[in-house]
């Protein structure tokens, strides 16, 4: 459940990426005309994902709350074990981590139904007027990168995931990532409105 969730919301994220860019480029009307079924597809991919995420992160809230590792040192662990380790010390989020995964994960829950309704918005406004504002709302994708690394982390934890060496390079890829991510968008607390550094 823990990794299958971090893949979903690493996907997610580099959707909304690619979605986002799509939208900042110079758009003329017969490129969105010709382009609108291949991004239609995007958007509902990501609206699948964060269906998933929604209801993965139902399931990881309850793990994280009946978990006794503590998950700032086993993050910190971790982290410290990969090269430069030391230097990523910044980018972690605020402690307590643990309380930090909850709570994103509540708001992805909470806010997943009404962020699908957005995007939806978003393709319908892009295919009415060529113009659309893109990403993942503020608050939801401080949540949903939190959540994805908070599931990676778990996953490390509480699977015996050293028995297939490739798996523990994927989780700590993934961890790493979406933590990389969250601190580019200011994301050190659950509830954080996602902003670029400046």
């Amino acid at each position: 459940m823990a990794l299958g969730l971090a893949a979903d919301i690493q996907k997610l994220n580099a959707l909304d990426d690619a979605w986002s860019a799509y939208l900042a480029s110079d758009l003329e009307p017969a490129d969105v005309e010709r382009d609108l079924p291949e991004i239609g597809r995007l958007v509902d991919e990501m609206c699948s994902l964060i269906a998933r995420a929604a209801g993965g992160c139902r399931e990881l809230r309850g793990v994280v709350g009946e978990m006794e590792e503590d998950l700032d040192e086993e993050l910190r662990r971790i982290v410290s074990g990969q090269q430069f380790g030391a230097e990523l010390f910044d980018m972690l989020p605020e402690p307590p981590f643990a309380g930090q995964v909850i709570e994103a994960c509540a708001i992805v829950e909470a806010e997943a139904e009404a962020e699908i309704g957005a995007l939806r918005a978003k393709l319908h406004q892009l295919s009415d007027t060529g113009f659309a504002p893109g990403d993942i709302g503020g608050r939801m994708k401080c949540a949903i990168l939190l959540a994805g690394a908070g599931a990676s982390l778990v996953g490390l934890v509480l699977i015996p995931v050293a028995l297939i060496p490739g798996m523990v390079v994927t989780a700590v890829g993934i961890l790493l990532t979406t933590l990389a991510s969250a601190n580019g968008w200011t994301c050190k607390r659950a509830g954080d409105v996602a902003t670029t550094t400046p």
